[in-house]
């Protein structure tokens, strides 16, 4: 038996008692250490703890340690790792040490899920470097990988001076790096070599290279020959050729370097599902026409500015919204521009400084006396907007799309809008240039639309509401669509719509129906108003009880009492004509009758669907009315509402004269015009009784013929017999 002396005894209970101190052990006998206090030195042995929020250890760094950060510490020595050693900076840990460098070679490792700020930071052996999402490392001078292990960058990795990616290296990850310097012949988020990378660039999980043309959707174009999808981060590199999208794109985070642009063409669309940064002089454009727009659909933050091109057509009035913040009034530099007042109910002065800030969600008319394209520029947001709306006046309240995409009025899935302050209706400029305006009101399969109204609200685009009481209107990102697919609005069979046309083909459209569930007064949800237009265009408009003049007019009932006003204003005299859609199909028993009261003629619509006429300015603009009587008065006799007696008819002409006027006044001007019985003008004349007003009948047949005579107030009629 061998014999222990006592003191070997000691030595190998000592032994043991320092072995079971020692603490977990990773890799060649390194010590696993915790920061301690916020703050706190690199190297002192206040600084680190043998367990998570412990007490200090009296312990300091070495290269095998294992170390984890999850506060402030101050890196304040140059510090290599060997071995199996870790530095481990947690989401709560900044590791700063501007001016010192760290150094990791072996199977060492760093892994940041915080921040780190260093002079130089270098990579060899078989260290790894991992930047977590949430990790950021700033490198002031160089960041040397030579390692040939795997490195990932799912974070940010930024770089003042020079970043050299070493030979056999690949960085991957879907995060970024940012660099003044580029080097190396290693592949960094697959570009190879690394040295391609222009200086000064950010480079992501999917970089345009634009080696073959502008097409986007080319995978030539992507230094990982791939198209990027909805959840890939994006970085657009200064190229031969700056991509362009002329249909669908799609990325998570996207980054516009400096030097490089990216164009979305009109009609196309662009999905940005994360951030959207643009950096430096990077571009960002949204080309748009006139009927056409692009859309972009960003879901996260912006910084940097982007630009939406607008395009002015010479003598035309738009109202405009702007798509972005911190867009101003230089926009439209030497244009007319100014906002509605609605407590006055008539537009406010014009915008004369070029700094005011064009104000998200609010609507502003537009006209200038040359056709031009101009920028929005500034960023654009996706967070809910909202709009004052006040009653004190007329009720019109200006308000515009706030998003770089089209809107749905029609949708409301998840509080896309809250509108309880207004009426359903919105009006904005009829966007074929018939000079009225476009109305549309939403209801499903029973929605409306007038002068080419839309449900879909373009980017850019100003429009009415009409308050119903004082409040808001706020919309959120829910409302926008990716495309737009217009449905056709076919005219129920218990309403009809009508056209009225002048010789020049400009239109305007307004629209009778029946509802039970309405009123005989303006209804919220179920009428229209007319807005009056400001251009030589024609305009028809449809009046009830409250003396309102309606776009689309719903009443619950129709019998054969019922009449509805249908009034015309003209800019300028000329040849007419009315039509409707729905006249022959009007699902209640009584016809539908078109009374011309200035000719006493009376159209049964199931069978005429075009009515043609001549109207004067001296002619009264409330010259028609919708009856639905029985068909016997369609046949009704033509009689005069004043026997004119003094009229001759001669072999080719009518005279109308005498020693004073049929009011009994003196040289009292009328306006005098003949009239075939269907409605066409013969021929006309201005002058008074007492000078004698000849009307030439042309090569018009003998015949009946219709004789008006205007004096501006008053309109009377006579049916004569030419020879």
């Amino acid at each position: 038996m061998f014999n222990i002396g006592f003191s070997t005894k000691l030595i190998i209970i000592a032994s043991a008692v320092i072995f079971c101190i020692v603490p977990d052990s990773f890799g060649r006998g390194g010590s696993k250490l915790y920061s301690v206090g916020n703050g706190t030195i690199w190297n002192s042995s206040t600084s680190w703890s043998l367990t998570s929020n412990g007490s200090a250890s009296g312990l300091v760094p070495q290269g095998n340690d294992t170390l984890i950060i999850d506060r402030i510490v101050t890196l304040n020595n140059n510090f290599t790792f060997t071995g199996n050693g870790m530095l481990d900076v947690f989401n709560t840990g900044v590791l700063r040490g501007d001016n010192v460098n760290l150094d990791f070679s072996g199977n060492s490792n760093l892994k940041c899920s915080g921040e780190i700020k260093i002079n130089n930071l270098s990579f060899a052996g078989n260290s790894v470097l991992l930047v977590e999402t949430s990790g950021k490392i700033l490198v002031r001078k160089s960041n040397i990988i030579n390692s040939v292990s795997s490195h990932s960058i799912l974070g940010k990795v930024s770089v003042t001076g020079s970043l050299t990616v070493g030979t056999s290296v690949n960085i991957k990850g879907n995060g970024a790096i940012e660099s003044v310097y580029f080097d190396g012949n290693g592949t960094a988020f697959g570009i190879h070599p690394a040295s391609l990378i222009p200086d000064g660039s950010l480079i992501s999980e999917y970089n345009w290279t634009g080696k073959l043309n502008s097409n986007w959707n080319d995978t030539q174009n992507w230094a990982g020959a791939s198209i990027p999808l909805t959840t890939s981060n994006v970085a657009i590199l200064s190229s031969e050729h700056n991509p362009e999208v002329t249909a669908k794109a799609y990325s998570n985070n996207l980054y516009i370097n400096s030097g490089s642009s990216l164009i979305v063409k009109p009609e196309a669309f662009i999905n940005i599902n994360g951030n959207l940064s643009v950096i430096g002089a990077g571009k960002f454009l949204l080309k748009n026409t006139v009927s056409k727009k692009s859309s972009l659909f960003l879901n996260g933050d912006a910084s940097g500015s982007i630009q939406s091109e607008y395009q002015v057509l010479k003598g035309q009035k738009n109202l405009v919204s702007s798509p972005v913040e911190m867009a101003y009034s230089k926009t439209f530099l030497n244009m007319y521009l100014r906002a509605y007042d609605e407590s006055s109910s008539q537009w406010g002065s014009y915008i004369q400084p070029t700094n005011d800030p064009l104000q998200m969600m609010q609507g502003y008319e537009l006209y200038s006396l040359s056709s031009e394209t101009r920028t929005f520029e500034g960023t654009p947001d996706h967070n809910p907007k909202s709009y004052s709306i006040s009653n004190s006046g007329n009720g019109l309240n200006l308000t515009g799309n706030p998003f770089t995409s089209y809107i749905d009025w029609e949708n409301n899935d998840n509080n896309a809008w809250q509108r309880n302050s207004i009426a359903s209706a919105i009006y904005y400029p009829d966007p074929s240039g018939s000079g009225n305006f476009s109305v549309y009101l939403p209801g499903g399969d029973d929605a409306v639309s007038l002068n080419n109204g839309s449900r879909y609200i373009a980017p850019m685009q100003g429009f009415f509401v009409k308050a119903i009481n004082q409040g808001s209107l706020v919309v959120n990102e829910k409302s926008r669509v990716s495309s737009v697919n217009e449905p056709k609005h076919s005219v129920k069979n218990n309403s009809i719509k009508f056209k009225l046309k002048n010789d020049a083909g400009l239109t305007d459209e307004v629209m009778f129906r029946v509802l039970e569930n309405s009123t005989y007064g303006f209804d919220d949800k179920l009428d229209a108003l007319k807005i009056q237009n400001t251009t030589d265009a024609p305009s028809i408009s449809l009046k009830s009880d409250d003396d309102v003049k309606y776009a689309i007019n719903t009443i619950p009932d129709v019998n054969s009492s019922v009449s509805i006003p249908l009034n015309i204003d003209t800019k300028k005299a000329g040849q007419f004509s009315i039509s409707n859609i729905g006249g022959s199909a009007f699902e209640y028993r009584y016809p539908v009758i078109l009374e011309d009261k200035v000719l006493n003629k009376f159209i049964d619509l199931r069978t005429d669907s075009v009515y043609s006429f001549y109207q004067s300015l001296e002619m009264t603009s409330e010259r028609f009315l919708i009856h639905f009587d029985s068909p016997q008065v369609a046949e009704k006799e033509v009689v005069p509402v004043i026997e004119i007696s003094n009229v001759k008819v001669n072999q080719g002409e009518v005279v109308v004269n005498g020693p004073v006027n049929i009011d009994n006044t003196v040289n009292k001007v009328y306006t005098a015009m003949l009239f075939t019985v269907d409605g066409k003008m013969i021929s006309s004349y201005k002058g008074s009784f007492s000078d004698g007003i000849s009307l030439s009948t042309g090569k018009q047949a003998a015949g009946v013929c219709i004789l008006t005579l205007s004096d501006g107030i008053n309109t009377i009629t006579k049916k004569i017999v030419t020879k």
